[in-house]
């Protein structure tokens, strides 16, 4: 009576299927009724270069503790032990 939940077939994941089927649903394009003006334009450039300087500035900024996740520690031979 339960055998047929115990099969040796594995069940099948469909989480990345629905990921996949939403997100090319988000791809077709739909009717916007919508005007966007030059200035909200500017407004996109201005969040978008605002946000690649304070990257730039916190990367200058923190760049020691960036380097030291990935630089190997320098011990001479005398204090391996």
């Amino acid at each position: 009576m339960d055998t047929y939940r115990f099969s040796s077939r594995p069940r099948r994941n469909r989480r990345p299927a629905a990921a996949t089927a939403a997100f090319l649903f988000l791809l077709i394009p739909g009717a916007a009724h919508a005007y966007i003006d030059p200035g909200s334009g500017s407004l996109i450039w201005q969040i978008l270069i605002a946000g690649a300087l304070t990257v730039a500035y916190c990367v200058k900024r923190f760049w020691h503790r960036i380097a030291g996740l990935f630089r190997q520690s320098r011990r001479s031979p005398d204090q391996d032990e």
